[in-house]
């Protein structure tokens, strides 16, 4: 009735404070298993043989055959390119390799001058947050609770 009044937000009613004090609250501690990576691999597992069940049962065998045939197909193309390139001496396979190596290093000096492309911008977590003088104060693992 009108006589009633709602309790406190971090209180508990008067009316019902035996009953409350009755149940016991769990407390969880840990992650939840199925979102750890373990969890997610096993996940990801599941899936994949979920699906490659269903292709198998109810794509009938001629378009699999087909699909399995386009597949390859599709794999083969860059050894069909690699077949079709003419014959290279030793030496011009080294300075080809030389060259890609250079253009690699020459790319990944480009990127990592461009804004926010540094180590610490990428990843903060590996950043030394600590303020300490030492640099590797950042890195110390972190006491884990019981």
């Amino acid at each position: 009735g009108k006589d009633q009044t709602l309790a406190l937000d971090n209180e508990t009613c008067e009316s019902t404070a035996g009953l409350a004090d009755q149940f016991v609250e769990e407390t969880q501690t840990g992650d939840i298993w199925l979102l750890t990576p373990p969890g997610l691999a096993l996940c990801g597992f599941g899936v994949i043989v979920i699906l490659g069940l269903a292709y198998m049962l109810l794509v009938p065998s001629a378009i699999r055959e087909y699909i399995a045939w386009a597949f390859w197909q599709l794999l083969m193309v860059p050894i069909g390119w690699f077949r079709k390139l003419p014959p290279l001496s030793g030496l011009q396979c080294i300075g080809l390799f030389i060259l890609l190596f250079f253009a690699g290093i020459g790319f990944g000096i480009f990127w990592r001058s461009q804004p926010q492309m540094s180590l610490s911008d990428r990843f903060p977590m590996d950043a030394n947050r600590s303020g300490a003088e030492d640099p590797s104060a950042g890195f110390k693992p972190k006491d884990r609770k019981s």
